[in-house]
């Protein structure tokens, strides 16, 4: 039975058409039928008798099911097929995205139940693996293809026609599968060895390709470019890059496909960040104590500050433990900026002034900046021989950019207005006006807004309209070969 079965199969292959996104025939919106057989693999009956019971489905709960049966889909994987057949028709309500397509490709041997986002509840993954192993492959395995799609079908409305029956058979299929230590009727939500394979094989490409990028730009220490600072800053060598976002990436990755296991991977994955953001604190505090010791105090602030959006993504992003070093952190910035300055040309202390006493020391542009809070500034006066030191800190949040004019950082867009409304056919036109208040320069440019394009969604959404709703999913689902 089995050869026979092959057999038949192979001749099925060689002959059959393949098809494709476009090619599939929509049946719903010819004849309103919910079964697309091109192949006439079903019989007519068995069409007829699927079309009554999801149509009565629909009237009761608003769920629509596709039934795709067809030969052959050439290449393409079974899964990747069915999200876009299922997004490209809009099977579902377009706002409950109750829809289901049940996919069967004869040369791969495999049913697919795909679902959309809100039938997941209702259809969860591993009841659509039962449907699949426990009421349709059994026929398939005996060619009896108008009984499995059947009673695929009928299990289906069943389940979403009596919400009790679905909740009763989760519970039993859960029970089975702690009893038998998860091994029965697994769902097939996501290879994670594949993705693995995948992404560590992506991710080690856009790393060389970065490396290759940085080592000929001189970004790193021992590149045959490099330029030695002489303000503080983190640079590295190739090899901190290379293992730091290669190595240890990837090699969690490969490691993690022997594993299996999404929750440890995501672990994995938190201890290399929280590992790796140690270590920028570490050597922040080593370049930190480095110039420390050669006074280098506003360089430092500036390298402290250029860092501070870093930081407070990552006291977000794991929270424990730097969502509590945060305030050290702003604390080391005032430190730096309070510092005590030895005098340039005496090298006696110098006292920082006041907002209030520091102003006749600095020039009306400079003053004008300090209202505009774009730039702050510390004068600092030596005691002894009355020089006077200026330490400059722009606003990084301000509105305010530096004048092409005066240099002065007041400039910024007075207005930005739409001139021409962009339609689908003809580009718009914006007028966009910057003036610095300091000296009134004005600058007006003009520019083009892109067309309007159409959208493929709605494009989609207009020809698949019809009878279907304009639902979506999300990939949710089981596949089943036999």
């Amino acid at each position: 039975m089995i050869i026979t079965s092959l057999f038949a199969c192979w001749i099925s292959a060689i002959t059959a058409q393949i098809y494709t996104l476009e090619t599939v025939p929509n049946t719903k919106l010819k004849n309103n039928s919910y079964v697309s057989n091109p192949d006439r693999i079903l019989s007519e009956s068995t069409v007829a008798e699927i079309n009554s019971i999801l149509s009565r489905l629909e009237q009761q709960s608003t769920a629509q099911v596709a039934v795709v049966v067809i030969n052959s889909i050439g290449d393409e994987d079974v899964f990747e097929f069915a999200q876009k057949l299922f997004n490209h028709w809009g099977i579902g309500k377009a706002k409950e995205d109750n829809g289901l397509l049940i996919l069967m490709v004869m040369d791969k041997r495999t049913i697919r139940l795909h679902t959309g986002y809100g039938l997941e509840g209702d259809l969860p993954d591993i009841i659509c693996k039962h449907i699949e192993t426990q009421k349709m492959i059994p026929h398939f395995k005996d060619q009896d293809y108008d009984g499995g799609i059947l009673e695929g079908v009928r299990e289906v409305a069943y389940i979403l026609s009596d919400a009790q029956h679905g909740i009763n058979l989760l519970d039993e299929l859960n029970s089975t599968k702690d009893e038998s230590g998860g091994n029965n009727e697994t769902p097939e939500l996501l290879n994670i060895s594949d993705f693995l394979m995948w992404g560590a094989g992506i991710w080690a490409v856009i790393m060389l390709v970065l490396f290759f990028i940085n080592r000929f730009n001189g970004e790193f220490t021992d590149s045959p470019k490099y330029k030695p600072s002489d303000v503080p800053n983190m640079d590295t060598g190739s090899f901190h890059f290379l293992f730091w976002f290669l190595v240890l990436p990837v090699g969690i990755m490969v490691g993690m496909i022997f594993v299996n296991q999404i929750w440890l991977f995501i672990g994995a994955f938190y201890g290399y960040f929280i590992l790796g953001t140690l270590e920028t604190r570490l050597r922040l505090n080593a370049v930190s104590n480095k110039w420390i010791e050669k006074k280098e105090y506003h360089g430092l602030y500036q390298l402290y500050q250029k860092k501070f959006s870093f930081w407070k993504f990552v006291a977000v992003a794991i929270p424990i433990p730097f969502a509590f070093l945060i305030g050290a952190y702003k604390k080391k910035m005032q430190f730096l900026r309070d510092h005590p300055r030895d005098c340039a040309q005496c090298h006696q202390l110098c006292t920082k002034l006041s907002e209030q006493t520091e102003d006749p020391f600095l020039n009306k542009q400079q003053q004008f900046e300090e209202g505009l809070k774009s730039v702050d500034y510390d004068v600092w006066k030596c005691s002894s021989c009355n020089a006077v030191q200026f330490f400059r800190y722009p606003n990084p949040s301000t509105e305010y950019e530096e004048c092409p004019k005066c240099e002065t950082v007041a400039y910024y867009v007075a207005s930005n207005r739409t001139l021409r409304s962009a339609t689908t056919t003809s580009e718009g036109l914006k007028e966009e006006t910057k003036l610095c208040q300091y000296c009134k320069f004005k600058n007006v440019r003009r520019y083009a807004i892109p067309k309007i394009s159409t959208s493929s969604s709605s494009g989609g959404s207009s020809s698949s309209g019809g009878s279907w709703g304009g639902g979506s999913s999300g990939g949710g689902g089981a596949s089943s070969s036999w």
